[in-house]
């Protein structure tokens, strides 16, 4: 066991959507953040898109957007979300827009999810795609070597992982925290998107292929985009 993964064991590791992305299928755990709000809703971002299964889309009534329910019908009057959609597609996940962009001088934005909320389950979703794919690299480079040399033994990689490794456990400290808020929260999702980018790159060419690895990096980024919340100093732009 490497370093890397005895720090990992010895985690508390938080439950539901982060167990759910990190060890079985991620529209699983994202359509299970969906249905805490309620059964028969999409939760929209700000922006007015949302990120779920096929199926979800298909069976979905209501949208939820800033503390207020609306009619929703699969197909009518929603906008594909185009970007990524060839990579969602391989993970049977789609994007759309479902509700109009929420102005930005609405204030503080409403958070659907009871409990933790929906922010809090957004970030230990993308933890569990992040450690997931952290797990793929460790497969992946424990099988080559350079010259005589493991790869798992080159320095350059040894001090990529660390960082990964200390970008994992500062988000695990954070998510443990009573309250955070939306700067320690867009903090999180930066940090987890910077782990992904480095975890990326171990693969070569093959980790931005949209059927590789790289599809969860993929799905990560884009949930934090499109559910992103504004601070205060992005606002005040």
């Amino acid at each position: 066991m490497t370093r890397a993964e005895a720090a990992y064991s010895t985690t508390t590791r938080p439950p539901g959507p982060y167990r759910a992305a990190r060890d079985h299928e991620p529209r699983a755990a994202l359509d299970g953040l969906h249905a805490a709000v309620a059964d028969d809703a999409l939760v929209c971002g700000p922006s007015g898109h949302a990120v779920a299964s096929a199926e979800r889309v298909a069976s979905a009534r209501r949208t939820w957007q800033n503390g207020e329910f609306a009619e929703f019908t699969a197909g009518s009057g929603a906008g594909p979300y185009p970007l990524g959609a060839p990579v969602l597609a391989e993970l049977g996940i789609v994007a759309l827009r479902c509700a109009p962009p929420r102005p930005a001088d609405a204030g503080p934005p409403a958070d659907p999810g009871p409990g933790d909320g929906w922010q809090l389950g957004l970030l230990r979703l993308r933890l569990g795609l992040s450690e997931r794919l952290r797990d793929a690299v460790l497969t992946h480079l424990r099988e080559r070597s350079f010259g005589d040399t493991p790869l798992l033994q080159h320095q350059l990689l040894r001090g990529a992982l660390a960082d990964v490794t200390i970008e994992h456990l500062e988000v695990h400290g954070m998510l443990d925290e009573a309250r955070l808020g939306p700067a320690a929260v867009a903090e999180l999702h930066r940090k987890l998107g910077r782990a992904d980018r480095i975890l990326l790159r171990s693969f070569g060419a093959a980790g931005f292929l949209a059927t590789g690895p790289g599809a969860y990096a993929c799905l990560s980024e884009l949930l934090g985009d499109v559910y992103a919340l504004r601070t205060t100093t992005e606002t005040g732009r």
